[in-house]
């Protein structure tokens, strides 16, 4: 059992490099915050990814026979939860660190109400007798049955996600009325969430279709396959990746039930080695992600823009992939102020009985909060 001074001294260490970390982290975001209420949970979360760049594993398990917080439920409270832990160690060891305290009760619990506002705030009020909503994505048959999507919503759903990636502008519309007009006879509120489907990270094609396996090497490039290659060649639907891929990095497929690791460059490509997998198949159209890799990928493709015109009359929400940083926030923000009407227009018009509380990224002028002063964080 690890004593009570040791384990101090590891988490005063562990806070002082968290709290600089996040601290650097937090710097570097600051000119892209634009919400003041968004400051204190935008420190948070620098501070999370700095604790969740370690490998906590050992020092949770020796927390957790002296009764302390194993750190596993901190995501709310980063440094409080640490301060938390300190202070009690303090006392343990009879010893104080300066400027540690136990946090409050309200202090403590500060991130969750923020979290609970903010969900309120994107998804709805919290359904009758329970804490969490749900979210379902239609399928086809939602533009043309009408039951379908009554039943969904009297049947518990809170929110509708339309994956713009199939079907196109007439079905969503048609979605769209169905879930509103289920609204209205269920006496139930819902969200729209209008998925846009964003630069197509997918494979394209394989030399040969097989289950994949731990160890199994392929060829991912940019070129299509040839057949019967070996190891077998994956191609990538989306050009540019591949060259700005590194040895080391990792690769998903299928929303990471298969993870490889680069192991180095081959003349069609990089070489790619199965380090995780879920018996799955090797096969065009399953979903690729880089989440290691810096890559210049636009967010919004021509058909995004197109998208975007219609998302905007018909969603509460829209989602949107592959931000990897600020400018890629900010070139988003630009492309919804362009596609968004002028207040009085017909999208404004026609949802001012259903208007929202403000949403702090909304462009419009009645929708956006006062413009932070410059001393505010």
């Amino acid at each position: 059992m690890t004593t009570a001074p040791a384990l101090r001294q590891r988490i005063q260490e562990l806070r002082e490099d968290v709290s600089a970390e996040g601290d650097a982290l937090l710097a570097r975001w600051k000119p892209w915050i634009l919400r003041r209420d968004f400051s204190y949970s935008a420190r948070n979360l620098a501070h999370y990814l700095a604790l969740r760049k370690r490998d906590l594993r050992s020092l949770q398990e020796a927390l957790m026979p002296w009764g302390l917080s194993s750190l596993g439920r901190c995501e709310s409270r980063v440094l409080p939860t640490l301060d938390g832990v300190l202070a009690s160690l303090d006392s343990l060891c009879r010893e104080k660190t300066p400027g540690v305290e136990h946090p409050d009760e309200r202090a403590y619990f500060r991130g969750l109400r923020f979290l609970a506002r903010r969900a309120s705030r994107a998804l709805g009020p919290e359904p009758p007798g329970r804490h969490v909503r749900v979210m379902v994505t239609l399928p086809p048959e939602a533009a043309s049955d009408y039951a379908f999507v009554r039943d969904l919503l009297s049947g518990g759903a809170t929110c509708f996600r339309i994956n713009c990636a199939h079907e196109g502008a007439a079905e969503w519309e048609a979605m769209a009325a169905h879930v509103r007009r289920a609204e209205r006879d269920c006496g139930l509120p819902a969200r729209i969430l209008m998925d846009l489907a964003g630069p197509k990270m997918r494979i394209g094609a394989v030399s040969e279709m097989l289950r994949i396996e731990k160890g199994l090497q392929f060829v991912l490039t940019h070129e299509a396959p040839s057949a019967g290659a070996q190891p077998v060649e994956v191609s990538c639907a989306e050009p540019g990746i591949v060259e700005a891929l590194e040895v080391g990095e990792r690769v998903m497929i299928d929303d990471g039930s298969v993870v490889g690791t680069i192991l180095g460059r081959v003349p069609k490509g990089v070489l790619v080695e199965v380090v995780r997998c879920k018996g799955k198949k090797l096969k065009p159209e399953k979903g690729l992600n880089f989440p290691d890799s810096d890559l210049t990928v636009q967010p919004l493709t021509e058909k995004d823009r197109d998208d975007l015109d219609t998302a905007v009359r018909l969603a509460d929400l829209i989602g949107y992939s592959y931000v990897q940083t600020a400018g890629t926030s900010a070139f988003f923000r630009t492309s919804y102020a362009a596609a968004f009407p002028e207040p009085g227009g017909k999208w404004e018009s026609s949802r001012r009985s259903r208007r929202r509380a403000p949403c702090g990224i909304c462009p419009r002028s009645s929708c956006a909060p006062p413009a932070p002063s410059p001393s505010a964080s």
